[in-house]
Formats: structure tokens, C-alpha cells, sequence
């Protein structure tokens, strides 16, 4: 495997570069014939701010849209202090007690990435468009992603005959328009 280790959300704002380098690693791993894993950002620490739960499942989001067949949470326990660089809580604090964003990781596993993962083979591309980051999988299906973790984003696509419904595992009607929450994604057929 391929993995890519590298942390969006900064005290200061956010880093430009990140789904540049999600891109470039994913096509570094294409071409030598690996999976691509990569890590999402969970907590704070030293130059770095706490994600939301949108951010959290935007990272996610993004990842999945460029192919990415692996996810890793850094940190998933909080870094012993001795060992530097300012770790705050992780989705388990330092106290042994899961966080809020434990929760938000625990759904975000169990209700969309274990249901909609067997959907997502065949990866061919990835297409970023507006707010709107897109990623191309085999049968026609399209894995359609919110690339903004602080807006909504309107959505309006053509040949749309489906939404995967991961409550239910199933494909479900739909029409071309809907509205994605912050970091959100759909699979459509």
C-alpha cells in the first residue's frame, strides 16, 4: 500500500496544498500498482486546529472520491504528553473516554463507510468541478462529494437514475438535484 500522511486543518486556517497532494499520491500509487491509504486529521496539536464532525467526514469524502481504499485515523488515542508537539484529545482522550468525535468517527464508519465501501471498485478518476469533487467508479456509478467542509453545496447533475441508501444497502430513485451537507458525499448510478 501506498499511504499519505499529511493534515488539513491548521490553527491558522487551512492547507491549500491538501487535495493536490491527495491526487498526486493516489496517482503515484495508480501507476506503481498499490492500494492508497490515507489518514485523517483528528485532533489538535502543535500549528494544528481540532476538526469538526464535517471536516472529519470530509476528509473521508474527499479520500474516497480519489480512490483511496484504505482509512487510518491519526491519532485514534491521545499521544502519551511526554512524547511532545502539544496532542489534544483524540477521538479517546487521555482520560480513557471517548470523545465527541469518536461518535461522529463511530457513525461515519459503521452507517456510511461499511455500507457503501463493496460499492466502490473500479476506481477510473477523479473530476473536480466547482464545489463539487467527483470521483469515477466501475457500473457508471459516481461518488459525488462536497469539496467545501464549511458550505452546503447545490448539486445538479445529468443521468442521474440513483442514490445509494446506506440504511437500507440498497439503490434507491432520485432526480439530478440535491443538496449536499459540508463535507457530505453521495454514490449515484
Amino acid at each position: 500500500m501506498l499511504s499519505f500522511d499529511r493534515y488539513p486543518f491548521l490553527t491558522g486556517g487551512f492547507d491549500d496544498g491538501y487535495l493536490d497532494d491527495l491526487a498526486t499520491v493516489r496517482e503515484h500509487a495508480r501507476r506503481a500498482g498499490l492500494p492508497a491509504w490515507m489518514y485523517v486529521q483528528t485532533l489538535a496539536y502543535d500549528g494544528h486546529r481540532e476538526p469538526t464532525a464535517a471536516e472529519l467526514a470530509w476528509q473521508v469524502n474527499t479520500a474516497l472520491a480519489y480512490g483511496y481504499t484504505g482509512i487510518q485515523y491519526f491519532t485514534y488515542w491521545t499521544p502519551d504528553p511526554a512524547r511532545g508537539e502539544g496532542f489534544r484529545p483524540a477521538l479517546i482522550g487521555p482520560d480513557g473516554e471517548p470523545t465527541a468525535r469518536y461518535a461522529a468517527v463511530r457513525d461515519l464508519n459503521t452507517c456510511w463507510l461499511r455500507p457503501v465501501a463493496p460499492h466502490l471498485t473500479g476506481w477510473t478518476a477523479a473530476e473536480h468541478t466547482g464545489d463539487l469533487l467527483i470521483g469515477h467508479y466501475a457500473e457508471g456509478l459516481r461518488l459525488v462529494c462536497n469539496a467545501r467542509f464549511d458550505a452546503p453545496a447545490e448539486v445538479r447533475l445529468g443521468g442521474v437514475t440513483a442514490a445509494f441508501d446506506p440504511a437500507t444497502g440498497t439503490y434507491e430513485p432520485c432526480g439530478p438535484a440535491f443538496t449536499l451537507a459540508p463535507g457530505a458525499a453521495r454514490l449515484l448510478r
